[in-house]
């Protein structure tokens, strides 16, 4: 099945653009102070990656661009979720700098 056929009868840009990208999780019985902001769903890395491959074949594909420019979920997600998305996910961007590949910690001495 083309990508195209899959953006149209499974209507994968709704699908993408309706799935929560955050969960709030249950605090433990017992547990006081817990952190209770919202998690990025574990699942949320795979869709961002989909919604990206679906931005990039309509940059390529007037058909695909179409279905997209026609779908008002597709385009509300891609102008505030994904854009926050992709810009969080910019390690090039991080005022921090891009954290280094050594992540082994020295053992201080006794």
């Amino acid at each position: 099945m083309s990508l195209l056929a899959q953006v149209h009868e499974f209507d994968l840009a709704t699908f993408v653009a309706e799935a929560p990208i955050t969960v709030t999780p249950e605090p433990l019985p017992r547990a006081t102070g817990q952190d209770t902001r919202p998690l990025r769903a574990g699942y949320a890395g795979h869709l961002i990656r989909i919604a990206n491959k679906l931005q990039e074949r309509a940059r390529r594909d007037p058909a695909v661009a179409e279905k997209l420019d026609a779908n008002e979920k597709w385009l509300e997600f891609a102008r505030t979720t994904l854009e926050e998305c992709n810009r969080n996910d910019d390690i090039e961007g991080w005022e921090c700098g891009r954290p280094s590949q050594d992540f082994t910690r020295e053992e201080e001495d006794a």
